[in-house]
């Protein structure tokens, strides 16, 4: 009967001291788990803030044209600056469109970030209230920019267009490198077109860009490398047979001028002789300062 006592206390002490240590750690567990959510009225003020694009319409191609800059001033009601809140822009037309915010095209932030496209969409204000997006795209079109600040107040949507490009744009020429299976672009190559696009950019002009390549035979390059030689080497010579005949026309007029003078002086001797200035069979004819001066001298000078 003791011993049945004393087994009843054991027990009945055992489960007090459970539930004295065990129950506040399942307490403290379902404590953890409870979250408390209220929704804190916005200080951002849409009529105060304000939005500014550096232009409305941009040629679809970033290496064509200059990308859209749009900038977000937020402001609360007594138009005070707002500063750390974030801002999110979006695209009407989805990931067609490139967003980036300004303070996070640095090389290392874009390339840790490249993978997530929505943390290039958001960011937050500085001590001035002010945060920049770069927009560009790839993909001809009008975009609505949606615009939200502090997770659920709308700015003012804006609308730009994308103008399309040329065919002459897109297109590159190439001609491989004989004996190898490397190419060499002639118009367009494709390194100098992309080598100044963000990591989101490439990835964007690589779902909308149609690859109009030419690519030329080799023997139809030396072909037409040949003929270009040819047809230089023909015009030089075309030139230099033209500045020949030019200084051939040249000495024959002055020569023919040397005839003429030398025919003048000619018969103005026979017309000095002919009327009795005749100084003597062996001497020569002598010719004063102003007779001179009436014949033709060489040269037509």
């Amino acid at each position: 009967m003791m011993a049945k006592r004393l087994n009843a206390f054991i027990l009945t002490f055992s489960l007090f001291l459970a539930c004295v240590f065990i129950t506040p750690l399942f307490a403290k567990e379902v404590v953890r788990d409870v979250r408390v959510s209220a929704r804190v009225p916005s200080t951002v003020s849409p009529e105060h803030s304000t939005i500014q694009l550096s232009k409305t319409q941009a040629v679809a191609d970033p290496t064509k044209d200059q990308p859209v800059f749009l900038t977000v001033y937020l402001r609360d009601a007594k138009q005070k600056p707002l500063p750390k809140v974030e801002v999110t822009l979006t695209s009407s037309r989805g990931d067609l469109d490139v967003i980036e915010a300004v303070s996070k095209l640095s090389l290392q932030n874009h390339y840790a970030l490249r993978v997530n496209v929505s943390k290039m969409k958001s960011d937050l204000t500085d001590s001035d209230g002010k945060v920049s997006f770069r927009v560009s795209s790839f993909t001809p079109g009008e975009v609505v920019l949606l615009i939200k600040a502090d997770s659920g107040v709308t700015l003012p949507a804006q609308t730009i267009r994308f103008l399309p490009t040329s065919l002459w744009d897109e297109l590159t020429i190439t001609f491989p490198l004989l004996g190898t299976d490397k190419e060499i672009a002639l118009l367009n190559p494709e390194a100098e077109l992309t080598k100044d696009l963000s990591p989101l950019q490439l990835e964007a002009r690589r779902k909308v860009h149609v690859d109009a390549k030419v690519r030329v035979p080799g023997w139809l390059l030396v072909l037409t490398l040949f003929a270009i030689i040819n047809i230089v080497g023909f015009l030089m010579f075309v030139l230099a047979m033209l500045g020949k005949i030019k200084r051939l026309e040249h000495e024959e007029v002055v020569l023919l001028r040397k005839i003429f003078h030398t025919k003048k002086i000619e018969r103005l001797k026979k017309s000095l002789i002919k009327n009795g200035f005749n100084g003597g069979a062996n001497k020569d004819l002598k010719v004063n300062d102003s007779e001179k001066s009436t014949l033709i001298r060489p040269n037509g000078k």
